[in-house]
């Protein structure tokens, strides 16, 4: 029986860091399933956003940042609610398949 070794992963580093962004952050894999991986893609996506958009709402209505304020913020939650129906959306096709 032969010694079994660890697989050497230190080579090679910026080609895993590339798969690492492109398969692991923009889900270029999941991507290529024509329906089921742009449902996927907007979910996983679509949830970061929405939590990275409760920590924004959180500190627009516990401290005063005007950056925050006026048309930014219009804008800002009509983005959410569109990422919002991003997400329904991917739900719906995952759960109709």
């Amino acid at each position: 029986m032969a010694k079994l070794r660890p697989e050497p992963r230190s080579d090679q580093t910026s080609l895993r860091l590339r798969g690492l962004l492109l398969d692991g952050a923009l889900q270029r894999r999941i991507l290529r399933r024509s329906g089921r991986g742009v449902a996927h893609f907007s979910m996983a996506w679509g949830t970061v956003w929405l939590a990275l958009s409760m920590v924004v709402i959180g500190v627009q209505e516990n401290f005063t940042v005007p950056a925050l304020m006026g048309d930014f913020n219009q804008y800002f939650h009509l983005v959410v609610d569109l990422v919002g129906l991003a997400v329904l959306f991917g739900a719906g096709v995952l759960a109709g398949r």
